[in-house]
């Protein structure tokens, strides 16, 4: 398993537009009902798969709220899902800047470094998430699959354990820690991991797979 920004970055856009209609996010007063009506005209864009319309409208909303950190954040997580990878990165440090005490606009954030190449400013962020609140789980998913992706299988073991201490049935989890400890020489715990998906997912085929294969190594 390999980190993959984009594909973090989206589900996290999933919710982004809708947590701003409902006023979970910090807002401003003036202008919020033509900002509520920006939103939802993004939020539409966005369901139909016009990215490009999302980042319009939200641009539009920013001219009435020019210092709400997340829309800075979910203007710079849209530009990522569209390739504009240096504008996202902007927008993101600026949400930081403004909100530095969110765990979800560092961890947006280290994954926009991540793909401009700058790794040792998504170590920074990512680890900065996890001081902010270490049972983040979206922050510990991704710190685990970048030590997975460069081999680092005690460390990414560990974030993964305390994912599944907080999400007990998360089979795509439990299949990445299978690997660590295979990797680390640990195939009793290896077999018990794939064991576990089985019982959540009779049906996995690599489960069953890569648990054939432990068993025949033994």
């Amino acid at each position: 398993m390999e980190l993959d920004p984009k594909n973090e970055m989206a589900k996290s856009n999933i919710e982004a537009i809708s947590t701003l209609l409902k006023k979970d996010a910090p807002v401003e007063s003036e202008g919020t009902a033509e900002t509520d009506q920006i939103l939802h005209r993004a939020n539409e864009s966005y369901q139909q798969g016009d990215i490009e319309a999302a980042i319009q409208e939200i641009e539009k909303a920013m001219s009435t709220q020019p210092s709400n950190p997340a829309l800075y954040a979910t203007l710079g997580s849209l530009e990522f899902e569209f390739g504009q990878t240096d504008k996202a990165v902007k927008n993101l440090r600026k949400a930081v800047q403004i909100e530095g005490d969110s765990a979800d606009f560092m961890t947006r954030l280290a994954l926009a470094e991540f793909t401009a190449g700058n790794t040792d400013k998504f170590n920074k962020y990512i680890n900065s998430a996890l001081e902010l609140d270490s049972r983040y789980t979206p922050a510990l998913k991704v710190r685990a699959d970048f030590n997975l992706s460069i081999s680092s299988h005690k460390k990414a073991a560990t974030d993964y354990v305390d994912i599944i201490k907080i999400e007990p049935e998360n089979v795509e989890v439990l299949l990445a820690l299978a690997v660590c400890f295979y990797e680390t020489g640990d195939k009793d715990a290896t077999t018990m991991t794939y064991e576990r998906v089985l019982s959540i997912d009779p049906d996995n085929t690599l489960a069953k797979d890569n648990l054939t294969t432990v068993k025949n190594s033994s």
